[in-house]
């Protein structure tokens, strides 16, 4: 996969010339939690916050590109954890009743 795959197209800002965070996942097709962790990683930091809310000029997005989906780089391999042994063991006899 190339660079280029992975380019985001620029938001299309609203009438107040800037892009809102619900905004940039909607147009890119990315959940916002996803948003919320990438600021500061690959997601610049926000052009300005109106109330609660995130927003960025257009251009401070042009020509981002999203890192590859998956594991984030970094991240540990894990062994599987082990189940505890329960306490009393399943009796594969057990008494029918009639």
């Amino acid at each position: 996969m190339t660079t280029t795959d992975r380019a985001l197209p620029t938001p299309t800002p609203d009438p107040s010339g800037f892009v809102t965070m619900a905004a940039l996942a909607q147009q890119w097709g990315i959940a916002r939690s996803t948003l919320r962790t990438a600021l500061g990683t690959w997601l610049p930091a926000p052009d300005a916050t109106i109330g609660t809310a995130h927003v960025w000029r257009p251009e401070s997005l042009a020509g981002l590109e999203r890192p590859a989906i998956g594991r984030p780089v970094g991240a540990r391999d894990r062994k599987p954890r082990t189940r505890r042994p329960s306490a009393e063991p399943a009796s594969s006899s057990a008494p029918s009743t009639p």
